[in-house]
């Protein structure tokens, strides 16, 4: 052959691999380029997406040690309030108990006045009664009067003590049937 005839052929191969096999190079490039960003997507992905777990897992690691923190702040606020309870109960056993001696001595202080009262009007009376026995017709509004308010004072100092009992009986129900229900003891001083 030729060299003319080679250079031809070789030249027509050219043309024709050119033709022919210059898409299939292309397309084999090209597919290897496709195939090798979808390895380095595939890759970028699992790096985000351990990424994104680790994140996960601080977030939740920092939630359970905020919950953690919230618990043991719960637990020392009711603990608090527990205390804090019971010096209430305390306070207000003591402060019933301060309240019962006050009545009490309130309540005693009125009868000693009544009773005082009563034994004035008793001499008020007689010495009214004397003194008619030896002046008799001279008036004496003066000691009228003054008897007219004693019998008005013992009357408010009767019904006040009567309001003390009665209140007294009714605090003592409500202790007994307290007591009945489980709520408070016998001498409990808050029992309601």
């Amino acid at each position: 052959m030729s060299d003319i005839v080679l250079v031809a052929i070789v030249g027509f191969a050219g043309i024709i691999g050119t033709g022919v096999l210059s898409p299939l190079v292309l397309g084999w490039l090209n597919a290897r380029s496709r195939i090798r960003e979808k390895e380095e997507d595939a890759e970028d992905a699992a790096i985000a997406k351990a990424a994104e777990w680790k994140r996960q897992d601080e977030v939740a690691a920092k939630a359970a040690a905020v919950a953690l923190e919230a618990k043991k702040a719960g637990e020392a606020a009711a603990e608090a309030a527990m205390v804090q309870a019971e010096a209430s109960r305390t306070l207000i056993g003591k402060i019933d108990v301060v309240h019962t001696l006050v009545n009490s001595q309130m309540t005693s202080a009125m009868q000693a006045e009544m009773d005082a009262t009563a034994r004035e009007l008793a001499l008020m009376r007689e010495l009214a009664d004397m003194r008619h026995v030896v002046h008799p017709g001279v008036a004496t509004p003066a000691v009228d009067r003054a008897i007219a308010l004693t019998i008005d004072r013992l009357s408010v100092l009767a019904a006040a003590l009567n309001d003390r009992h009665l209140a007294a009986d009714q605090v003592a129900d409500q202790e007994r049937a307290a007591v009945r229900q489980g709520i408070g003891s016998p001498g409990d001083p808050t029992p309601l």
